[in-house]
Formats: C-alpha cells, sequence, structure tokens
C-alpha cells in the first residue's frame, strides 16, 4: 500500500511516488505570512481625542488605510465601550492633499464635509486612505462623555472581516484634567 503521506502519479506507464512535505511547508508559510501581515483595513489607535464641546454634535476624524490584500468593501462602524456617548452619524472621507481631520464641531468645514460618503457599500482600493468621520454626541447625565475605540467590519472578495482601533473619543469641560479614577 501506498505511505500515507505520499502522492502517487502516474506518468507515462509507471508509478512515481512524491512527498507531500513540499507543498505542505508551502501552504504552512503562505498561511502563515497572511496572518503575520496585519488586518486588510488599517485604523488608527492608541490615542485619545477629547472635544469639550459637550451640549452639541462633534466630529472625531481617524485614518483608515486599505492594505495590498485586495478592495475594502465597508459594512459598517460601531463605537466600543461607550459610554454617556452616542454614535449619531458616521462617513468616509477621501482624503486630499494629505489633509485628515481631528476632533471639530458639527458640522466640519466644508472642505471635508462635501465630500463624506456612506460607509455601507463604499470600496477602498488597495494602498488608499480614507478619514473615518465619526459624529458623536453626549446622551445622559455627567461630564464625560466617550468610548474605548470603535470597529469597522467590511469584506474582500465577499470574505468578511472586522478591525478594532483602540482611538478614544472623549466629550469633556474639560478635556486636559486627568481622570479621577485613573493615574
Amino acid at each position: 500500500p501506498p505511505h500515507p503521506h505520499r502522492l502517487t502519479l502516474c506518468q507515462g506507464g509507471r508509478m512515481t511516488h512524491r512527498r507531500l512535505v513540499v507543498p505542505a511547508l508551502l501552504l504552512l508559510v503562505l498561511g502563515l505570512s497572511a496572518c503575520a501581515g496585519g488586518p486588510p483595513l488599517s485604523l488608527g489607535g492608541g490615542y485619545e481625542s477629547c472635544s469639550s464641546e459637550i451640549d452639541e454634535p462633534v466630529t472625531f476624524g481617524d485614518v483608515a488605510r486599505a492594505s495590498a490584500a485586495g478592495t475594502v468593501v465597508m459594512e459598517s462602524i460601531e463605537l466600543e465601550g461607550a459610554e454617556g456617548l452616542a454614535l449619531r452619524e458616521v462617513y468616509l472621507v477621501p482624503i486630499q492633499n494629505q489633509v485628515s481631520l481631528g476632533a471639530d464641531a458639527f458640522p466640519p468645514a466644508a472642505e471635508f464635509w462635501d465630500r463624506r460618503v456612506a460607509v455601507p457599500g463604499t470600496a477602498i482600493s488597495p494602498g488608499e486612505e480614507v478619514t473615518v468621520l465619526v459624529v458623536v454626541e453626549a446622551v445622559g447625565g455627567g461630564d464625560t462623555h466617550g468610548s474605548e475605540g470603535y470597529t469597522a467590519r467590511y469584506s474582500i472578495d465577499g470574505r468578511p472581516y472586522e478591525t478594532t482601533s483602540s482611538a478614544r473619543f472623549r466629550l469633556a469641560p474639560d478635556c486636559g484634567a486627568e481622570d479621577e479614577d485613573g493615574p
């Protein structure tokens, strides 16, 4: 009987045996390199953006970049760990002249607002950068309203993905004050 780790081929009327080691190693290397490349959509993170305007909606911007994995088709963007902060609207804005948006009043400057597109169904080409434009509003009582990040859901060639950013959005009367519960 043939060896369980060999592939038996018929070539020119004779049987030959080839080991499956090379194809198996190749699949393993390709699989690991796909994981090591990072998510197909990179989001900003590791920072906090704060606005002292707690009585009106505020916009926050973050940069999203599609990797070379393929065209990203956006589905949704949602806040993570929101306390006293409601997501009112969210858009994508193509970046022009390397200018993105940070925290701003609502609506933001016309150069951003006039170029906004809806999130669901928007395609981001490989290597393209867009601003994720989040419109939030304080809800409930208290002085501080915030989120722990946001999650983008999208697909590439019909395969679903999600990427979560640790970019924190906060509304507080005094954005320079440290959290009383923190260090």
